[in-house]
């Protein structure tokens, strides 16, 4: 269903938590028509900035208990002589928004004397034949902890296993050819090369099967700078027409497309000596 690719990232926000959940209810009724964009979850930089107007306004809100009249007029500062001179009201505001600890979308909220924030934690998500799943997380203290287990492990494998990998590719001797009686064959008997030996291998190493698919416009790859749209090899590796198996992939496209754009140097270089000749 995923294409058997290898992607893993970081969630900042846990949509299993109350206040989530009390906000996503409310965002859920929001008219699409007034609030364009509401038909889809809010995005990290959204919810991170939800929680930045909840810290200023903690911190508003502190400033008031301590009876500290931002308003006031007085040293309105100077950043520009030498030495600086800071706003008297800031130094209040900057120590106020230090002291700030409260729980926001993005979960705890707090921060160090130098202002950074700290005693946050994102969970890491990696993608699987299933979807998404949750592998560990990240704090400041801790680092990267994995939670994955070997049920997890075992199923994505045996998923792996049971389905045949498209491997895309293009015509360039020596590392993709058709034999000379190619017509007598069938699949990727088809086939022969430097390439395509190399796909065997790989396939036996990791225990699945694959076909080798050439791409129909015969095209390594560029992007198109109207449409914006990839065609050639790239192409298909982008969009999912092709998909394959992670290390097939990886490894696939290391070797091989790295020596099909070595093979285009090559020939750019020729053609080059060839201007140079001629001059």
């Amino acid at each position: 269903m995923h294409g058997g690719a290898n992607v893993t990232g970081f969630q900042l926000v846990d949509f299993s938590k109350p206040m989530v959940i009390k906000l996503m209810q409310r965002w859920n009724k929001l008219d699409q028509r007034e609030y364009p964009g509401s038909e889809s979850p809010p995005k990290y930089t959204s919810s991170l900035t939800y929680d930045g107007v909840l810290v200023m306004a903690e911190a508003f809100r502190n400033l008031r208990r301590q009876k500290i009249d931002i308003s006031r007029r007085g040293n309105a500062g100077d950043c520009l002589a030498n030495p600086a001179a800071p706003w008297n009201q800031g130094i209040d505001m900057e120590r106020t928004l230090k002291q700030v600890r409260i729980q926001g979308l993005t979960g705890n909220i707090q921060f160090d004397h130098y202002g950074r924030r700290v005693n946050y934690t994102m969970d890491v998500y990696e993608l699987k034949s299933n979807g998404p799943r949750k592998i560990g997380y990240w704090n400041d203290i801790d680092k990267l902890v994995l939670v994955q287990n070997e049920n997890s492990l075992s199923n994505d494998s045996s998923a792996t296993e049971n389905r045949t990998v498209v491997v895309t590719t293009i015509m360039e001797g020596p590392y993709v050819m058709l034999k000379k009686n190619w017509e007598m064959y069938e699949g990727n008997d088809q086939f022969e090369g430097y390439c395509v030996d190399l796909a065997s291998e790989i396939a036996k190493h990791i225990g699945i099967k694959y076909k080798i698919s050439i791409v129909p416009d015969g095209k390594y790859g560029a992007r198109d700078p109207e449409t914006k749209i990839w065609n050639g090899m790239v192409g298909e590796l982008v969009y999912g027409v092709r998909t394959g198996a992670p290390e097939m992939m990886r490894r696939w496209q290391e070797v091989c497309l790295g020596s099909s754009l070595m093979k285009e140097e090559e020939k750019e270089e020729d053609e080059e000596e060839e201007e140079e000749s001629s001059r």
